[in-house]
C-alpha cells in the first residue's frame, strides 16, 4: 500500500513546523514534492533503492519506509498502515518520557537515585540513576563472568536491565505498581496524548536472549515513527506547547559516553550487532538511550547532527536537527558506513526547506561563543576603570554565572560567554554608572566542539574536555613571530596546513598576550600590543585565535598573562585591570590554556617574585568563571607550585637530559595524580640548552614522556626558543624527520585506551609502565630484554611492538602471571601490549 507522489503545490510563507492532526494517518497527511521542500527529486529513488538493497528478514512486518521534512511527508513506501513492534526503538522513546516525568515535575531531575522508585535494589545499583540509567551505563548487569562489580558510570552495556528499571520505575512515577500495571496510561500522560498518538499499542514479551520480560515494548505504524521523529526535531515542543525540555532532548541525541568502558557483548542480551565494530568506537556513539553520530563514527563524512532509535526487524527512526529530516523504515538494515542513509539524504539536499520561513532564535553552539554588543555613548577618560558592564547568565537549569563586559572601542561594548549547557540561556548586561544596558536569551545548541579543554573528567592525569572527551596533547613550540603582522597570513597559513596534516593539535606559543621587545625574542615582529589596553590590538590577537579554534588547534601562552621582557602592567590594581579585561575577551575561548607568567619567573633575578606568582595565580583562578586550566612557567628542575591550590596543571622546563630513567624519575615526581602535567621544554631538538639528541633519542624521550602521562611539547630549533624552525616557521627549515619520529609516537598512544592509564613502574621490574589494571598493560623496553609485569588475575594476550616501526607485531603468545615477558632479540625498542582475554 503505497501513496502516489505528492502533487500539492508549494505554500511559502509558512512558518515553522507542520504538525499533523490526533490520528491523521499518512493517507491524509499534507504531503509534499521533494523539490518543494528543498530536497533534489532523486532521493526518493536513492532512498528506494538503498532500502532494496538492505533488507532485514522479518517475519512479523513488511519492508516500508517514509521520509518527512520540517513536518511535511515527502515520500512513503510499503503498507503504511501496517503497526509492529518496534523492540528496542523503544528505547529513546521511553527515555522521551523521562524528560516529560522532569518537565511536569514528577522527577526532580535526572541525577534522582532510581533507587527511590525501584526501592529493591541495592548495593552499587541503588547509586544508580536515571541519567546512568538512560546512558546504558547503571551496571546493573555485573559482576559478570570476568567482568568485576561496576560503579554506575564505568561500564557501557547493551542490557536489557536498563529499560526494565527505567519502565517499572517510570510506572511508579506515574503512579502504578509497575509496568505490568496499564502502562499505556503512563506513556499516554506523559506526551503520547499530546502529539495526538491513536491506534498504538503495548506488549510485554518475554526475551529468551536475556531470559526476562524486558519491559514494555511498543506497537506502532510508521505514522506514529514519523510522529515520534518530529517531536525529537521541534525540541520537545509539539504545537507550541513544550512536551519535553528543549535542553534534555537535545542532550538526548549528543553522546554522552565519554571515558566509559564498553562491553558490547551484554550479558543479559546476548550478542548485540555493534559486536562486530568494537574497534571503530572507543566508545559507544551513544545519547540517551539512543545511538548518535556526534563525533562521525558510526556514519563517517555525514552532519554530527544525526540522531537514531533502532530495533530489531530493522526498525528505525533517523533525524537530524540541522536539515529538518525524520525517516522512518521497517526492515531496513542500517549498519556503521560512509554510505547510508544519511548520506543519501544529505546529498540530495537542495536548499533550505522554502515552505518554512526560519526565524532567528539566536542559536550558539555548546562551547562557541556568544556575543552581543551595547552601545553606550558616554564618554569616560578611562573606560575600563571609570565604569564597568556586569552581565548576569542564566543557566536552563536556573542557576546563574555573574561576568562582565569589556570596551570595544568609541561607543561599543560587547558582552562575550562560552555557554556549556544545552537549552536556553537568558543575560541582562548593566552598566555600573546606570547607563543603558541589553537582555535577552539565546539557545545553546550541540555543536562539532569537542568541550573547553580542562583536565580528562575520568583521568584527570591527562588533559581531556569538559563533557568527557579526551585528547592526546600533541605540541609544538613556535617563536614569537606567529601573531605578527608583519609576517604574512599566506605563509602562516601553510604553517598551519602543514602541522594540522603533521597531527599537531596543540601550538605553545612564544609571544601571544604581550609584545616582546627584545633581542633573542620578538624584537623585530609587530606582535600585539596589548598593554595599556587596545581594542584594536585584542582585535588584532582574537582574528588569528579564531582561525586556531576553526582549524580545532588548542593554544598554550608560553609567557603568559605577564610575560618576561614585555611591557606588562606592575601596579596591582593594573593588573587586575588587565586580567579582567583580557578574561572578558579570551575567556570564552574553549582552545586556551592559561600561563600566569614565563618564562621562569622568581629564578634569580627580579622580574617576578614568588610571591607574586601566587597572588596573580589565586586572582586569575578568582576571576576566571570557566575554569580553564592554570599554570605558570617554571625554571629548570622540580615545580615548586605542583600542590598549589590556583594552579590546575603543572607545567616542566626538563629534565633536560637523554637518562630514560631520570627523564621517567623526575616527571613522575611532579606529576600529581589529580593534575595533568605539560613537559613544555623537555624535548626541544636544537636548543642550546639541550643535549644533543640522536634520532634515537627524540624517539625513546618521546616515549618515555608519554608513557610517564605527560603531554609532550615537541621543539625544533637551532639554538635558542626564537631560532630554527621553531622561530622562523618557514617550511624549508624545518627537520621532517625528527618531526616524522614523534609523529610516530603520539600516532601509537592514540591507538591505544591511553586515556584509561596511569604510570606504574611498582607493576615492573624494567622499562616503563602504562596501566589500566585488570585490562590492559603497555610496556615500554628502551632496548630488548626481558620485563616481569604484576597483572590482576586472568588470561593476558601478549603482543610486541616494534617501537621503531608500530606496524611491526608479533605475537607473544598469552600469560597468567606476566613473568619473564621476553623482547624480540632484534631491532633496538620494543613495546609489549597486554591485553586481558573475554571467555
Amino acid at each position: 500500500m503505497s501513496r502516489e507522489p505528492g502533487s500539492q503545490g508549494a505554500a511559502p510563507g509558512r512558518k515553522g513546523f507542520y504538525f499533523p492532526q490526533p490520528g491523521q494517518g499518512l493517507e491524509t497527511q499534507d504531503e509534499r514534492r521533494p523539490e518543494d521542500v528543498g530536497l533534489d527529486a532523486p532521493i526518493v529513488a536513492r532512498l528506494s533503492r538503498f532500502v532494496r538493497d538492505n533488507p532485514v528478514a522479518s517475519k512479523r512486518a513488511s519492508p516500508r519506509w517514509a521520509l518527512w521534512r520540517h513536518g511535511y511527508l515527502v515520500h512513503v513506501e510499503g503498507d503504511f498502515d501496517q503497526t509492529v513492534d518496534v523492540a528496542s526503538l523503544r528505547k529513546t522513546w521511553h527515555t522521551m518520557t523521562v524528560g516529560a516525568a522532569i518537565k511536569q515535575g514528577k522527577i526532580p531531575s535526572y541525577h534522582q537515585k532510581i533507587s527511590a522508585w525501584q526501592t529493591d535494589l541495592e548495593g552499587n545499583d541503588a547509586e544508580a540513576t536515571w541519567w546512568h540509567v538512560i546512558t546504558q551505563s547503571a551496571g546493573f548487569d555485573y559482576p559478570y563472568g570476568d567482568y568485576p562489580e561496576y560503579k554506575p558510570g564505568e561500564m557501557w552495556t547493551y542490557s536489557d536491565w536498563n529499560p526494565v528499571h527505567l519502565c517499572h520505575a517510570l510506572a511508579k512515577v506515574y503512579g502504578k505498581k509497575g509496568f505490568r500495571d496499564d502502562y499505556d496510561d503512563v506513556i499516554r500522560e506523559a506526551y503520547f496524548d499530546a502529539i495526538g498518538m491513536e491506534g498504538w499499542s503495548t506488549r510485554i514479551v518475554f526475551d529468551r536472549s536475556s531470559q526476562m520480560e524486558d519491559g514494555i515494548r511498543f506497537v506502532i505504524s510508521l505514522e506514529h515513527m514519523g510522529r515520534l521523529g518530529l517531536l525529537a526535531l521541534a525540541r520537545g515542543t509539539w504545537n507550541g506547547v513544550e512536551l519535553i525540555p528543549r535542553w534534555f532532548v537535545e542532550e538526548l541525541e549528543t553522546k554522552q559516553t565519554y571515558g566509559m568502558r564498553v562491553n558490547y557483548d551484554g550479558p543479559t542480551d546476548g550478542k548485540v550487532s555493534l559486536s562486530q565494530y568494537p574497534g571503530r568506537f572507543s566508545e559507544c556513539p551513544y545519547g540517551y538511550l539512543t545511538w548518535v553520530n556526534t563525533d562521525g563514527d558510526y556514519f563517517p563524512g555525514a552532519s554530527p547532527a544525526w540522531a537514531w532509535g533502532k530495533g530489531a526487524g530493522g526498525t528505525i527512526v533517523l533525524w537530524n536537527r540541522e536539515n529538518g529530516v525524520v525517516f522512518a523504515g521497517v526492515g531496513v538494515d542500517i549498519k556503521p558506513s560512509s554510505n547510508s542513509i544519511p548520506h543519501i539524504i544529505e546529498g540530495c539536499i537542495a536548499q533550505a526547506n522554502p515552505l518554512v520561513v526560519t526565524e532567528d532564535i539566536g542559536s550558539v553552539g555548546q562551547w562557541a561563543r556568544f556575543e552581543a554588543a551595547v552601545e553606550n555613548t558616554t564618554r569616560y577618560a578611562n573606560p575600563g576603570a571609570d565604569v564597568e558592564l556586569r552581565v548576569t547568565y542564566t543557566k536552563p537549569n536556573g542557576s546563574t554565572v555573574d561576568f562582565w563586559g569589556f570596551h570595544d572601542g568609541d561607543t561599543t561594548w560587547k558582552i562575550r560567554f562560552m555557554p556549556d549547557r544545552l537549552g536556553t540561556w537568558r543575560y541582562k548586561a548593566t552598566f555600573s554608572d546606570g547607563s543603558p544596558g541589553i537582555e535577552g536569551s539565546f539557545e545553546c545548541v550541540a555543536s562539532t566542539i569537542p568541550g573547553m579543554l580542562s583536565k580528562d573528567e575520568s583521568n584527570p592525569m591527562w588533559f581531556g574536555f569538559k563533557g568527557g572527551k579526551h585528547v592526546l596533547v600533541r605540541a609544538l613550540h613556535v617563536g614569537d613571530r606567529f601573531f605578527a603582522a608583519n609576517w604574512p597570513s599566506d605563509k602562516r597559513r601553510a604553517f598551519l596546513d602543514w602541522a594540522q596534516a603533521q597531527g599537531y593539535n596543540m601550538l605553545s606559543i612564544a609571544g601571544h598576550y604581550l609584545n616582546r621587545d627584545a633581542e633573542g625574542r620578538g624584537k623585530g615582529w609587530n606582535t600585539p600590543k596589548l598593554w595599556p589596553l587596545n581594542a584594536a590590538e585584542y582585535r588584532r590577537l582574537e582574528s588569528v585565535l579564531d582561525e586556531l579554534a576553526k582549524r580545532r588547534i588548542l593554544v598554550y601562552p608560553f609567557a603568559g598573562f605577564f610575560g618576561q621582557r614585555s611591557d606588562y602592567p606592575k601596579n596591582p590594581s593594573d593588573q587586575e585591570q588587565y586580567i579582567r579585561y583580557t578574561l572578558a575577551r579570551l575567556g570564552p575561548y574553549w582552545n586556551v590554556l592559561f600561563n600566569v607568567a614565563g618564562p621562569e619567573p622568581s629564578v634569580g633575578n627580579s622580574w617576578m617574585s614568588s610571591a607574586d606568582v601566587v597572588r596573580l595565580g589565586k586572582k586569575i583562578k578568582e576571576l576566571d568563571v570557566f575554569g580553564h586550566p592554570l599554570s605558570v612557567h617554571n625554571r629548570t628542575g622540580d615545580d615548586p607550585y605542583k600542590d598549589s591550590p590556583w594552579s590546575s596543571y603543572g607545567i616542566l622546563q626538563g629534565p633536560k637530559t637523554t637518562d630514560r630513567a631520570g627523564l621517567s624519575d623526575g616527571l613522575l615526581r611532579n606529576h600529581p595524580a589529580s593534575k595533568p602535567l605539560f613537559a613544555q621544554e623537555t624535548l626541544w631538538s636544537g636548543n642550546k640548552n639541550h643535549p644533543d639528541y640522536s634520532d634515537s633519542d627524540i624517539r625513546k624521550n618521546a616515549y618515555v614522556i608519554n608513557m610517564s602521562a605527560v603531554a609532550l611539547c615537541f621543539g625544533d630549533m637551532n639554538g635558542d626558543s626564537s631560532s630554527g624552525f621553531g622561530g622562523s616557521m618557514a617550511l624549508s627549515e624545518r627537520s621532517q624527520k625528527r618531526h616524522d619520529i614523534v609523529k610516530r609516537v603520539w600516532d601509537f598512544f592514540e591507538a591505544i585506551p591511553f586515556h584509561r592509564m596511569k604510570p606504574r613502574q611498582d607493576l615492573i621490574d624494567n622499562g616503563y609502565c602504562l596501566a589500566d589494571v585488570g585490562h590492559e598493560y603497555v610496556v615500554y623496553l628502551e632496548s630488548p630484554g626481558t620485563v616481569n609485569v604484576s597483572i590482576a588475575d586472568g588470561t593476558y594476550a601478549v603482543e610486541w611492538i616494534n617501537a621503531q616501526d608500530t606496524d611491526d607485531r608479533r605475537s607473544g603468545g598469552a600469560t597468567t602471571t606476566g613473568s619473564d615477558l621476553a623482547s624480540p632479540t632484534d631491532g633496538d625498542d620494543w613495546i609489549a601490549l597486554l591485553k586481558r582475554k573475554r571467555h
